[in-house]
Formats: C-alpha cells, structure tokens, sequence
C-alpha cells in the first residue's frame, strides 16, 4: 500500500484485524524526495464480535505515521539550518541522491530519485516547441540514436546551431527514462566547462535532447588531433582544477 498526505497525518483504511502491518514514511520537499524512515510495527487488534473496536487500529497507524512525517520535517529543517550557518566548512547532503554542488551549494538531484522520470526533466529542462528546431545534418551517432547538427530559433532570441541528440524508434520505457536523464542531470549545471542544456522535446516524435554544439566535436577527438602535445598529468590537472571551479 502507497499513500501520500500534504499533512503530518494519514489515515490507513481496510486494515485486517490481528495483523502485523510495516509503516515506512518518507517526506518530499522541493528537493525531491528523502530517504524512507526505518520500520514501524504495529498490529490491530482481534475484534471482539461483542465490542468491536474497528478504530483501534486506525488510530494507531495514524498516531505512529504522523509522528514519523514531524520527526522526518524536524529533522530537515535541523539540517538546513545547519548547512545554512556553516559556510567555512565544505558541506555534504545526507539525503540519498543528493549532493551538494558548487560553492553556493546548490542540490544537485540524482533524477533516478524521482519515481515519475518524466517530473524530473519537467523540473530541470525547459520544453521546446518542435518548430522551433530545424535538423540539417547527422554529425553522429549515440546509444540511443542519432546526434544531429541543426538550428534553434527561440522567439525573442537569435538563431544558434545546436547539437541534437535523438531517440530511435521502438525504444522501451527504460530506455526512454535513461535518455532523458542526461537532459535532466545537465540542466542542473550553469557551467562554462559543461555543455548548455537548450531544452528537450518529449511531445513529439522523435524525442529529442537540445544541447549547445561543439564546433570542435568530441572532447576526445579535439585532444587527438590537437597540435598542442599534452601529457596525461596536465591533462588531469586541467580536469581537476575545472571541477573544482
């Protein structure tokens, strides 16, 4: 049984008489979602045909449900009050999932949290109207399609050559939901060293990734045909002193 409540209460109906149920609670802020909370027993009571109690169990379950919601909210504000008076000291979420990004720790959200993949890119990337984008020629080809060269006329702003990334026909959910999670884990970064999400198309086939492009093709391949003769020490130097930015 799933419930949810935008209280610090729930009720939990059709219970069986003399049964042990296992409660779990976890809480969901604009963050995503928390860790679940550990197990909490309780058993209904056998009723008795003379006095039935048919709320025992109900009231039980609610009373052990909403002390765990205020005990999970207590507990998230303690934690943000504290990442919020310490700023000498590197900080790190506790939440699984989470991690702390950047120095004005911003969360970073792993999308596979969520539980609806789809509420993720809703909340980290921005739709694109398909006539908006306009494919002109495949540079590539990716896990799970196409990459394409192509242009990007936003109203209000100037036409750009994009990068996008396609999904082939006859995908599966799965492979849906890995797919977009790139769209959804780029679009949580505003970086100079990282490519520039533009936005997504799930509305249309094919779904598509909008992404800046790269006039100089794949980190990989700039490094190999490059003149400039790097060792792999610089080179992770390089990699470590921009992560760290």
């Amino acid at each position: 049984m799933f419930l949810k409540t935008p209280s610090n209460e729930a009720r939990l109906l059709e219970l069986h008489a003399g049964t042990v149920y296992v409660v779990q609670v976890r809480a969901r802020t604009e963050a995503g979602y928390g860790a679940f909370s550990g197990d909490t027993l309780f058993q209904t009571l056998t009723q008795d045909p003379e006095k039935p109690h048919p709320q025992v169990a109900l009231i039980a379950g609610t009373a052990g449900v909403g002390t765990l919601l205020i005990l999970a909210v207590i507990i998230t504000a303690v934690v943000c009050i504290r990442k919020h008076g310490s700023t000498n000291e590197p900080e790190y979420c506790d939440k699984p999932g989470q991690y702390l990004i950047g120095h004005n720790s911003k969360v970073y959200i792993d999308p596979f949290t969520y539980e609806d993949p789809n509420e993720a890119v809703r909340e980290f990337a921005k739709e694109i109207d398909v006539s908006c984008v306009k494919i002109e020629e495949v540079i590539g080809a990716g896990e799970f399609g196409e990459v394409c060269r192509g242009r990007l006329k936003v109203p209000g702003k100037k036409e750009n050559y994009v990068a996008i990334k396609t999904l082939k026909g006859g995908y599966t959910e799965r492979q849906r939901k890995e797919f977009l999670s790139e769209a959804s884990i780029m679009g949580q970064f505003n970086h100079p060293n990282i490519i520039h999400l533009e936005g997504v198309i799930t509305n249309n086939c094919p779904v598509m990734i909008i992404t800046e492009y790269m006039e100089n093709g794949a980190l990989d391949s700039f490094l190999r045909v490059s003149d400039v003769l790097c060792t792999r020490a610089s080179v992770c130097d390089c990699i470590s002193q921009d992560i760290c930015v």
